[in-house]
């Protein structure tokens, strides 16, 4: 049987995604993947950062008409990639590659169920707080003292639920009170 397909893409490039047609489940072995989304009128939006064990499923080309994607490679990265038609046979063809699946959409759906708890839950100030200290967790780089995130305001609105001009407030009444430190597309969170 043969094993799982692997892509893999350099720094700053765009994943070779699989052509049209169907929907493909990727999972992040290695690196660091940003989806992003594009509107009909041309406006990109980043959909979040993806590491190691985390999944991604690349839409069908006909399942939303005016919307481009693609998935841009903010470190050399690899995945795994599956059609749905090969799920049923997975865990009996590979299941090393069965199990990665099942972990990574299992977190995923952690996640889902703690941003729609935040979402309801919590005002700007603290769903902005806890995204940054999960994405610091995940994906930030650790710097005399803090984790740095390079991330775009807009990226973060996504992510939030929160329109950019809110994150940018938020973000500077952040730093004001010595939670956060801005910079130039980066953001440092304090260590705990």
């Amino acid at each position: 049987m043969a094993p799982a397909r692997r892509i893999t893409a350099p720094i700053h490039t765009r994943l070779a995604l699989g052509p049209g047609g169907g929907a493909l489940i990727h999972v992040v072995e290695d690196g660091l993947l940003r989806p992003v989304a594009i509107t009909a009128d041309g406006r990109e939006f980043g959909l979040g950062l993806l590491g190691p064990g985390q999944a991604f499923l690349q839409p069908d080309g006909e399942a939303r008409p005016g919307l481009g994607f693609y998935v841009e490679a903010l470190e050399d990265s690899r995945c795994l990639v599956f059609t749905r038609a090969e799920l049923p046979e997975l865990p009996a063809r590979d299941p090393q590659a069965a199990a990665q699946l099942l972990q990574a959409l299992s977190g995923g759906v952690a996640d889902l169920s703690e941003l729609c708890a935040s979402l309801c839950l919590e005002a700007a100030p603290e769903r902005l707080l806890r995204l940054l200290r999960r994405l610091a967790e995940r994906h930030g780089t650790r710097e005399a003292g803090a984790v740095r995130l390079r991330l775009r305001q807009q990226d973060l609105a996504l992510m939030a639920g929160l329109c950019r001009e809110t994150v940018n407030a938020t973000l500077h009444a952040l730093a004001a009170a010595g939670r956060v430190r801005l910079g130039r597309q980066s953001i440092w969170v304090p260590t705990p």
